[in-house]
């Protein structure tokens, strides 16, 4: 018999690995399931070294073994770049006489392919150094005087330091929320979020005293497109008739509901930046002119020599127009000595200087070197050596290709149509499943069997549209409406396809263009309009250019778009400003553009699905799966499907997998096609190197198949079936894994706290630490509770003080407060479970109270509400 078990040829090699996020375990078994003989073959596991990888993998970030290196290597571009330019200008400036006084080299510029080597020696003792204030005035004086060549020299050098922000980035900015004066924003029944109000009325200040300062709160009331809000802000620059965009948080404590207005925090630097960019557009109206940046810090100089003015993040925009300026005021000039250089300047001088700074053989180098000519000086220092931008590689190859159609690229997930797609295809998941008698069993009993049946077509057009004006939708949400409009019977009938924890995600993009679109914006351009979204969303996503110049690519198309669709809008610039500062994150569907057209009007619904946009083919199509006796698995899916919604050929709404069946058939099948069964472990090969967008998952990826490379080598046969437990951690997105460590940092910290106020009780018991904690007066006796050699708190204690935090101090069953000194005596108070153990297990944190002992054995194995109805 046991030879027969060996030599048996339906004995079946079946391969088990459980993957992890730093290890992979894995078991070789030999078994028969019919007769249930097996045996193991082998087993064993493959640790995978991790690092700060896995901490970044946790927390949501996905990072390479590589990325500390890249930055490095990134940060030493920039420096050697820097050093190009830096030396460059330097070179140019010695050649015309032009050099500072101040700089010296530590060698000649003698190899053009070296000129970054070159360094600046240090200042010499008692030589001159220009202060802040000298600098400024120098500039002021160049703007509207003629100054010698070195002072020009030394300016033009400057503004080779002080390039200015350029602008053009893709990735939008994430916004974070203080939460200095405002507590217990994520607690529930609270809630926060972004809108543009105009501000109505402000109160007089009222002062109080906050953590020891005195602060001042006002009484504000704004107008957002939503309707009048009245609340407290401690801004105290808001005027009124202003428009912002508020952070709007409302609180609910104990039924009575508090708004409170503060300003959105965004990035450090931004900030300074529009607030300069505010204060000189201020001064420029009350002088009547451009005012530059050297007269504007000259007079905060002036005002206050100890002002800072280095700190500030000044746009490229207003370095290159002071440069201008003082170049045409110096250039033009006769008095000048700039002047009289460039009337003697040769075109073979400024040929020698071209030939040096650009001295490569390929065509762009030469086409440098005939602009340089053609152009002259200014040219050459302003815009090939001091503002000189080198465009971004173009990484549109790295873009996924589309699943169904061949040569496609894969769409923004931020397109208006792939929102579009998206939303269609949550509210498409969902079905009421319904539970009918099913005859009788042997013992007479009734029998139930489910069915399911789709969400009414006017239910599925209501969350649509909703969700075309929200964030997201909750499952309750949805479950009510349900019950209310539709008669959902509770125990009979169950919504399905959506988790009770999960929400259906709304469309971003829209609510991201309708947030800038504010103050009746959106409508005067007839946004409503889906081709106008698009439009728009097309510039913002894909025009370069510094958001905030007028003249950039990007903003001016924006001002286009508006001029376009509307002749009332008053600040025509400054709102295209504020519109081209929109960003978009740049993540990709998994199909293109032309896949999502071709499906989208299956998955439309209700009076936003016309049957006559469906294409001849996919009609003709439809009607073959009716009429036909069909083999093809998924087209008899697809069959079954159809026969069994009769409506949804009328209504639309098909569910997503079968709106891509009728479109594109057996897809999956022609996607592996091609691909050749593997023969020996030798074919098993790594992906490649950032083939996968997550590079732990890839390192885990080729870890495994080099496991199953390594094991059919091993045995001398490949196994016949592989079965792959998944890590709880790899199966949640980004998203969702940030979620969860967040949480978890706040539990450790909440833990600490508690462990360190244990460790304070029980080591000095006095009435000031009891006072300091808000114990009651009748507190007694705490040494007695405490009389052991204490160290450190245990995991109960720990346990038994958060939930006594979260009771605020009282049983739930009696109403009665729990006094500290009596929380960590066993004979009178317990940590009870809402649902009992022997019921449900339930062992979690949120399924514990502290309660009185008596009051629990009292409660025994019955629910906390049957308890409480008994109460009540």
């Amino acid at each position: 018999m046991e030879k027969m078990y060996f030599e048996s040829n339906i004995m079946k090699k079946i391969l088990g690995l459980d993957l992890g996020t730093n290890s992979i375990g894995w078991a070789l078994i030999e078994a028969d399931f019919e007769s249930k003989q097996g045996k193991i073959l082998g087993m064993g596991s493959r640790t995978i070294p991790m690092g700060q990888e896995l901490s970044k993998f946790e927390q949501g970030q996905a990072q390479t073994k590589n990325a500390k290196r890249r930055v490095d290597r990134s940060a030493r571009k920039l420096n050697k770049r820097y050093k190009q330019r830096r030396n460059k200008l330097i070179y140019v400036l010695q050649q015309l006489d032009m050099l500072p006084e101040q700089i010296k080299l530590s060698e000649e510029f003698n190899n053009p392919l070296k000129i970054d080597k070159v360094s600046i020696l240090p200042i010499a003792q008692k030589q001159k150094q220009y202060s802040a204030i000298d600098l400024l005035e120098l500039r002021v004086r160049a703007l509207n005087e003629p100054v010698s060549l070195k002072e020009l020299g030394k300016i033009i050098y400057l503004f080779n330091q002080l390039r200015g922000y350029s602008g053009g980035g893709n990735e939008p900015e994430k916004q974070e929320i203080d939460s200095d004066l405002v507590e217990n924003e994520d607690r529930k029944g609270n809630e926060s979020f972004l809108a543009f109000g105009k501000v109505i009325w402000i109160s007089e200040a009222e002062s109080f005293i906050y953590k020891g300062k005195e602060l001042k709160k006002y009484k504000v009331k704004i107008e957002t497109e939503d309707g009048e809000l009245e609340g407290d802000t401690f801004l105290n620059l808001l005027k009124e008739g202003e428009s912002l965009e508020f952070l709007i948080i409302k609180t609910t404590k104990k039924n009575e509901e508090t708004i409170t207005f503060k300003l959105p925090n965004k990035t450090n630097w931004r900030k300074k930046m529009e607030n300069l960019e505010k204060e000189l557009n201020e001064q420029a109206k009350i002088n009547g002119r451009e005012i530059f940046l050297s007269e504007y810090f000259l007079i905060i100089l002036k005002e206050n020599r100890w002002a800072k003015i280095r700190n500030n993040v000044v746009l490229r925009s207003r370095y290159q127009s002071e440069f201008d300026r003082i170049w045409k005021t110096q250039s033009e000039n006769p008095k000048s000595e700039l002047y009289d250089m460039l009337l003697h300047l040769s075109q073979n001088k400024l040929f020698d200087i071209l030939k040096f700074i650009f001295p490569g053989t390929k065509e762009t180098q030469e086409e440098y070197r005939k602009a340089g000519l053609e152009k002259g000086l200014y040219h050459i220092i302003k815009n090939q050596i001091i503002y000189y931008q080198r465009e971004l590689k173009d990484q549109s190859n790295l873009i996924s290709d589309c699943s169904f159609e061949k040569g496609q690229k894969a769409v923004s997930k931020s397109h208006p149509l792939f929102q579009e797609y998206k939303i269609w295809e949550q509210i498409n998941k969902l079905t009421i499943n319904t539970k009918i008698e099913d005859g009788t069993n042997r013992k007479g009993e009734i029998k139930y069997k489910y069915i399911d049946k789709p969400v009414p077509a006017a239910l599925k057009e209501w969350i649509f549209d909703e969700l075309q004006e929200k964030k997201e939708i909750s499952f309750s949400v949805i479950l009510n409406k349900l019950i209310k409009i539709y008669n959902l019977r509770s125990g009979v009938d169950f919504l399905n396809g959506m988790n009770p924890k999960a929400k259906l995600r709304g469309n971003e993009t829209k609510l991201i263009l309708k947030k800038v679109l504010c103050n009746g914006l959106w409508d005067k351009l007839g946004m409503s309009n889906i081709e106008r979204q698009i439009e728009l969303w097309d510039i913002l996503y894909n025009a370069k250019g510094n958001e905030y110049e007028i003249s950039s690519d990007r903003t001016s198309k924006v001002i286009s778009f508006l001029k376009q669709y509307s002749t009332e809008i008053p600040d025509i610039q400054q709102t295209a400003i504020e519109i081209s500062k929109t960003k978009f994150s740049r993540n990709y569907a998994a199909m293109s553009l032309k896949a999502i057209e071709k499906i989208l009007p299956l998955v439309r619904c209700g009076t936003k699905y016309f049957s006559n946009e469906l294409s001849e083919i996919l009609n003709e199509k439809i009607i073959r799966l009716l009429n036909e006796n069909l083999s093809d698995p998924f087209e008899k899916a697809a069959q079954e499907y159809l026969e069994n919604n009769n409506d949804i050929l009328i209504h639309g709404g098909i569910m997503n997998a079968y709106a891509i069946i009728l479109v594109y058939g057996n897809h999956t099948e022609n996607k592996y096609a091609e691909i050749e069964q593997i023969q020996n472990p030798n074919q098993i090969l790594r992906l490649k190197q950032g083939e996968l967008r997550n590079p732990l998952v890839e390192q885990l990826i080729n870890e495994a198949l080099m496991v199953v490379k390594d094991i059919w080598k091993e045995f001398k046969e490949k196994p016949q079936e592989i079965r792959i437990e998944l890590a709880r951690e790899l199966k949640n997105n980004a998203e969702r894994r940030a979620k969860i460590y967040k949480l978890n940092s706040e539990n450790q910290k909440t833990n600490d706290e508690v462990r360190n106020l244990l460790i304070e009780l029980k080591q000095e018991i006095t009435l000031a630490n009891i006072e300091k904690y808000k114990i009651w007066a009748s507190q007694e006796s705490l040494e007695e509770i405490f009389v052991k050699e204490y160290k450190d708190p245990s995991k109960s204690e720990i346990e038994k003080m958060r939930l006594w935090r979260e009771q605020g101090h009282i049983s739930p069953y009696t109403g009665k407060p729990i006094p500290l000194s009596k929380l960590f005596d066993r004979g009178m108070y317990d940590v009870d479970h809402i649902i009992p153990q022997s019921r449900y297990f339930d062992d979690s944190f949120t399924n514990k109270v502290i309660c009185e002992k008596a009051v629990n054995r009292e409660k025994n194995n019955r629910t906390a509400w049957s308890i409480l109805r008994l109460v009540l």
